[in-house]
């Protein structure tokens, strides 16, 4: 015979069965640190109605990190004849050890022992936590729970109709399957952009997404229930190790997408030591079996981490990076989230279904927003590299095509040209006496001259036409659909344009000429050769007196 705890029952919320109820029982329960050594079913009946036993206000009751093991008594009314199939669910499923007790008029009823520290774990949900299926007798029922766990401790307890936990578990599991699916498609679609464009950055933001994937999985015992259920030792710091290793993760993520190394390297460092220190320490933790101190470090090092993304997505905003303010909404959001979960798990906070999967709310935004933001990294390396890309191709003082550009465009219009058979001619032009300019009046005249010929054979040139500076003051032209005899027409229309040209830089007024060679596709020649002849064709010009045209004989 186990004392009879009704005396107190009559002060306490009675908590109808019949009736249906979602919501967690938190309000109607009364809870008891315990005190010192484990207490017996005995005492702790002798103890219910005492001021050792309070109330709360919330539906679930958090208490913090490493809080001693806690007694909860709550009391359950079965008005019916019959007995009553209920199930008393229990969550989170990380808590160590969890003893129900269901007594009637001081006789136990039935008993279940459980926690993610018994080898099989027994009486685990993995929608739902810890699901007991208790028979309520007629009448009045006391219900005595006992968990003990050195992560934060949380109770959040429910009783519901067979129906009703079946209903919950489907939601949970629809829900959850949406966040997994929607962030492990991000996570693939990142990884194939690595493997197809080697750009890091989605290496680093896959990674991350995968290692948040894996600590919902172990914080919400799905891990557990599914992957190693006989594993105790495994579960006692899984949930740590990717509570430190998700930010770790981001940390690295952020030091990448933002170009910490380029950008400022000494805060690279910084960063780079913060998550090699934290993972390392918490290896050290594990090696040596320190459970309260990873899990204060693993806490800790997620606290720092969600003010630090913010921290340094608005450093980066303000440093110019173009893409940095997708981060930083991405860590705001992230953040508000991490933070709403952490500190409510610490007790600081409600802990609510809102405030418990606000990191689940927070981490969809910042998944999204992040796509986003690597989006616009990946269009702006892209239009970097065209631009860079471009410039390799562009001479910077006349803005026509360089060597490398006229070559690479040519190729196209002469291998079209010879495959069908058509017109196309080329006209290599050089400066008279550019060398005297140079001398006379100075590099910074001569680039002038340069300048204002590439601008004339810009303005002059057909759409269709390569117009390009082959080197010093040579420039060349390639023609397609253009005989030869139009090529020299051309040619001698751009002589008279430089020749009545007047070029005016800081006081000097300069009047130049040009010779040019003009060759034409005849069916034997290749681009090489091609422009070998209109060289040969300007040099006879020059030999010849200058400022003239000479064409290929």
């Amino acid at each position: 015979m186990i004392a009879s705890a009704a005396y107190g029952a009559e002060r306490e919320p009675v908590v109808q069965a019949l009736k249906a109820r979602s919501t967690p029982l938190g309000r109607s329960l009364r809870v008891m640190s315990e005190p010192g050594p484990e207490m017996s079913v005995d005492e702790v009946l002798r103890s219910v109605g005492s001021d050792r036993f309070r109330s709360y206000d919330e539906t679930v009751l958090g208490f913090g990190l490493t809080h001693r093991p806690v007694w909860a008594h709550l009391v359950v009314e079965n008005s019916s004849d019959q007995p009553l199939p209920r199930r008393l669910v229990i969550a989170p499923s990380w808590l160590d050890r969890v003893d129900v007790h269901l007594l009637q008029d001081g006789r136990m009823v039935e008993r279940w022992s459980t926690g993610d520290e018994h080898a099989g774990v027994p009486y685990l949900n993995e929608a739902l936590g810890y699901v007991l299926e208790p028979t309520l007798p007629p009448g009045r029922s006391d219900v005595l729970i006992r968990i003990e766990t050195p992560d934060p401790m949380v109770l959040e307890v429910r009783l519901l109709s067979p129906l009703a936990a079946e209903d919950l578990a489907e939601f949970e599991r629809y829900s959850y399957g949406f966040l997994y699916g929607f962030i492990f498609s991000l996570a693939t679609y990142n990884l194939m952009l690595f493997l197809g464009l080697r750009r890091w950055p989605s290496l680093y933001y896959a990674v991350y997404l995968l290692s948040f994937i894996a600590l919902n999985l172990c914080y919400t015992g799905r891990g557990l229930a599914w992957l190693w259920p006989d594993s105790p030792g495994l579960q006692r710091y899984v949930i740590l190790t990717f509570i430190v290793l998700t930010p770790c993760t981001g940390l690295r993520f952020a030091r990448e997408f933002l170009e910490l190394d380029q950008r400022t390297p000494r805060l690279a460092r910084i960063v780079a030591l913060f998550y090699w220190l934290t993972s390392s320490l918490l290896g050290l933790t594990i090696v040596a079996n320190q459970h309260a101190v990873a899990v204060w470090l693993a806490f800790c090092t997620m606290g720092l981490f969600i003010p630090a993304m913010v921290a340094l997505g608005a450093y980066s905003v303000r440093q110019g990076h173009g893409s940095a303010r997708y981060f930083l909404y991405a860590a705001l959001a992230s953040m508000i989230g991490m933070g709403l979960t952490e500190f409510s798990t610490w007790g600081f906070l409600p802990f609510t279904t809102f405030t418990y999967r606000g990191v689940e709310i927070g981490m969809m935004l910042d998944a999204t927003l992040l796509a986003l933001a690597l989006a616009d990294y990946v269009r702006r390396q892209s239009l970097e590299r065209e631009r860079a890309e471009r410039e390799a191709r562009i001479d910077v003082l006349t803005q026509l095509n360089n060597r490398r550009g006229f070559l690479e465009l040519a190729e196209a219009p002469y291998r079209s040209a010879e495959r069908h058979q058509r017109p196309l001619a080329m006209i290599l032009l050089d400066i008279d006496r550019f060398k005297a300019i140079n001398d006379e009046h100075g590099h910074v005249v001569g680039d002038a001259v340069l300048s204002a010929i590439g601008q004339t054979l810009a303005v002059s040139a057909r759409r269709s036409d390569i117009v390009g500076r082959w080197g010093g003051e040579e420039f060349v032209l390639l023609l397609p659909e253009t005989s030869l005899d139009e090529a020299v027409e051309l040619a001698e229309r751009l002589r008279e344009q430089l020749r009545e040209r007047v070029i005016r830089h800081e006081g000097a007024e300069l009047r130049i000429t040009a010779s040019f060679g003009v060759a034409a596709l005849d069916g034997q020649r290749d681009l090489a050769l091609l422009i070998d002849a209109a060289d040969k064709a300007l040099y006879a010009a020059k030999i010849a007196g200058r400022d003239r045209v000479n064409r290929v004989s």
